[in-house]
């Protein structure tokens, strides 16, 4: 309570983020007009206005109100921020023949270009131009012009809605895009699309551009080896897309990849360079004071911009420039109220920030070193310079991970075991390597004998330093712990024992109760959960365009059908994480589980019992057909399988149909009616994932 009482900016976005959240929640992608949470922000921000001075005294009243306000301002925001919310999207819009629309990120993905644009215009006929609004992703083959970023095109083409994954626990993209405000894709043909004017992005992200690319080019000039150059131009320009997979995963195995992405690691580098610089001319005066500010403040949103402006380097320019500011003012200067107020002021502008996987880390990284850090510093503040440095290092990685490792948990199932030795020598590296590629790119103009003779030697000996000490970290044994699963309810247990946790250890309070009480709630939650997960029967028939998956979870063991054509890959995309949800420890294929009846038992090849329900998979039309009439509680066609379905349908009587998304729309089309004419209930996979229980 007195953290919030010291910091204004705590207690306003707390609510703040609950409006968010709840308006989230009960609206997600529907509809819904703003205007009433409009007219309730502006009468509360009225009311507290005219009862300010009158309710001075009564503090809980004035308090109450004021955390209604914002509550009401997060829903507001989020709603009017909503991409379907302006009547002039682009999908409320009828009889369109073309758009007009400025392209902002440019990217290559499987031989085509993946282009974002903001639509301005929409065209209907030859002389009605109407305003247009809304983001929109656009592929374009590589045979094809190429599209250059700022562009301003017309276009047109067949758009299409970007469809959720139905699959549970699955990556889904379109939601991942919606949180964009892109909601709809469409292909581009040649002959459709012509480009009306280039370079027409604002001034500032035009500069920024052409500076990032003068950047790369000097970078490229002195760094000759590709994997050095990638990794340099992720940590100084904010550009992933030369990583390679195998360099990724050895960052995030190793518990490094922060350093990858441009963040207040950075950030901090950055202005602890400006500072030193600024500090040759010490001066007491308020104007000389504030040129240094301006000059601060000047420098590190040039590198915000020029990095591609993500959470993690706005979170932390914005928190610096509170800081210093707040300084230069002679006012008290508060980190938790920086962090606060930085936080306030994204979310203000795009309240879609808070479902960023990378907002989330970065805020909770720097709330958990703001919370623990001081804690813990005190017990070793008498050390000598290197060992406080070292013990520095080592507490800053072990803090951020109080917070972090959780969240990682949930999103990623899996923890980097050695990232204390990761941080003690990432951290270092990436503070050389930032000051040499500074240097380097300031002394190719001015004195490029220097760059050859000390800085590009400096910076490529610790690219590969950097590059092999990770690479090396990754392959001791239990490098990385694989296939963790916690749902939100143990994401806040265990978050809840962790803090506790740290703080008996470092603060004389009797915590014992608290996580005693975090401990015995996680491990009561967890033995119900696994005792269900070892008794489960259950049934799951994927959403898989053109190919058939199909799970059956016997306890820890899940029985797979597949189609030949799925690789591996696309499987665990599909079906991976809910896998691990479900805690499956063994994965065997039909050819295994019919030869093994342990894991359940088979009549024949078609045939599957699942507790007391008899299931019957179709994906092959021979030796199908029986006089039996044996009772099916529910018959699964797969394999884009071609059937006599009213002949098999009078060999068994059958309760429920499902039509898997192997099958093109006609032949489902087809089997629908074939059922209809019969009254059996049946369902398609489109858009959804089937889930039986036995």
């Amino acid at each position: 309570m007195e953290l919030i009482r010291k910091n204004p900016f705590l207690r306003i976005l707390f609510p703040f983020i609950l409006g968010i959240l709840i308006a989230h929640t009960l609206f997600k992608e529907d509809v819904v007009a703003s205007g009433p949470f409009v007219f309730l922000v502006i009468v509360f921000t009225l009311l507290l206005l005219v009862l300010h001075i009158r309710l001075k005294s009564y503090k809980v009243v004035f308090g109450f109100l004021v955390t209604l306000h914002f509550l009401f301002l997060g829903a507001t925001i989020y709603l009017v921020n909503h991409p379907f919310t302006p009547d002039t999207h682009f999908s409320h819009q009828s009889d369109v023949s073309s758009y007009v629309g400025l392209v902002y990120e440019v990217s290559e993905q499987n031989s085509r270009q993946v282009i974002h644009t903001n639509i301005e215009l929409a065209l209907s006929g030859e002389d009605s131009v109407f305003v247009s609004s809304g983001y929109m992703m656009l592929y374009n083959p590589l045979e094809n012009t190429a599209i250059e970023l700022g562009d301003r095109i017309q276009f047109s083409a067949n758009l299409k809605k970007i469809n959720r994954n139905p699959n549970p626990h699955a990556f889904d993209y379109a939601r991942y895009l919606f949180y964009q405000k892109i909601t709809h894709s469409a292909y581009l043909k040649d002959e459709k699309w012509c480009v009306i004017e280039s370079n027409q992005m604002p001034i500032l992200l035009h500069w920024a551009s052409r500076c990032r690319s003068y950047c790369y080019s000097v970078l490229a000039k002195w760094i000759s080896n590709d994997e050095r150059l990638a990794i340099v131009n992720a940590m100084l320009l904010g550009q992933r897309n030369a990583l390679t997979v195998e360099m990724k995963n050895a960052f995030v195995n190793t518990g490094a990849i922060h350093v990858l992405a441009v963040s207040g690691l950075h950030v901090g580098i950055l202005s602890m360079i400006i500072l030193w610089m600024l500090n040759i001319f010490p001066s007491s005066s308020f104007k000389v004071r504030l040129i240094k500010l301006l000059i601060y403040l000047c420098v590190i949103w040039m590198f915000a911009l020029v990095t591609g402006s993500g959470p993690a380097v706005l979170r932390a320019s914005l928190m610096f420039s509170f800081y210093f500011s707040a300084q230069i003012f002679s006012r008290g200067s508060s980190s938790f109220n920086s962090l606060a107020a930085s936080a306030f002021l994204i979310l203000l502008n795009d309240p879609y920030q808070l479902f960023s996987i990378g907002f989330q880390f970065s805020f909770l990284a720097i709330s958990s070193i703001l919370l623990f850090m001081p804690i813990i510093q005190v017990y070793y503040k008498r050390k000598n310079v290197v060992v406080r440095y070292i013990l520095n290092l080592i507490v800053l990685s072990c803090v951020a991970q109080i917070l972090v490792a959780p969240l990682s948990v949930l999103y990623f199932n899996q923890f980097a075991v050695y990232f204390i030795l990761s941080g003690l020598i990432a951290v270092p590296s990436a503070f050389i390597i930032l000051c040499t590629s500074i240097a380097l790119i300031v002394f190719d103009v001015v004195l490029p004998f220097i760059n050859t003779m000390v800085v590009a030697p400096i910076l490529n000996c610790s690219l590969d330093f950097l590059l092999s000490s990770v690479q090396y970290i990754q392959k001791l044994p239990g490098a990385v712990l694989e296939n963790l699963c916690i749902d939100s309810v143990q994401l806040v247990l265990l978050t809840g024992l962790l803090i506790s946790t740290t703080t008996y250890f470092f603060v004389a309070r009797k915590h014992w109760f608290y996580i005693g009480a975090f401990f015995v709630a996680i491990n009561t939650y967890s033995a119900i959960e696994g005792m269900q997960l070892d008794q489960q029967k259950v049934c799951f028939v994927y959403n898989v365009p053109r190919a058939t998956l199909v799970d059956f979870f016997l306890g820890d063991t899940c029985v797979e059908f597949s189609s030949k054509a799925l690789d591996e890959k696309r499987i665990e995309y599909t079906a991976g994480k809910n896998r691990i949800k479900h805690g499956i420890q063994k994965i065997v294929n039909k050819e295994e589980h019919l030869t093994n009846s342990q894991f359940g038992f088979f009549t024949n090849s078609v045939f599957f019992q699942l507790g007391r329900k008899r299931i019957m998979l179709v994906d092959d039309s021979e030796d199908l057909y029986s006089d039996f009439g044996l009772d099916i509680h529910y018959l699964i066609l797969a394999n884009d399988v071609t059937v006599d379905l009213e002949m098999l349908l009078q060999s068994y009587l059958v309760h429920f149909v499902i039509i898997d998304s192997s099958h093109s729309e006609s032949k489902q089309l087809e089997y629908g009616k074939v059922l209809e004419s019969l009254e059996i209930e049946y369902t398609f996979t489109k858009n959804q994932v089937i889930k039986i229980h036995g």
